[in-house]
């Protein structure tokens, strides 16, 4: 099995293309976040489940 390396790639992208890449990531684990939260609380409203995940991320380093 080849292994897949995606560093050559980043090291060709500007720090733009570095930043939106990072930026997109972040903000794709904040809706699978979201949606873990919603399968664990089916019963929570929008607010809450928003207002849960914000707290989870404002948390995460510590």
């Amino acid at each position: 099995m080849s292994e897949i390396t995606t560093q050559p790639k980043i090291k060709k992208l500007t720090p733009e293309q570095k930043f939106l890449a990072m930026e997109r990531l972040y903000w794709e684990a904040r809706a699978f976040k979201e949606a873990g939260v919603r399968m664990l609380h089916p019963d929570w409203s929008d607010e809450r489940v928003k207002k849960e995940v914000y707290d989870i991320f404002l948390y995460a380093g510590g």
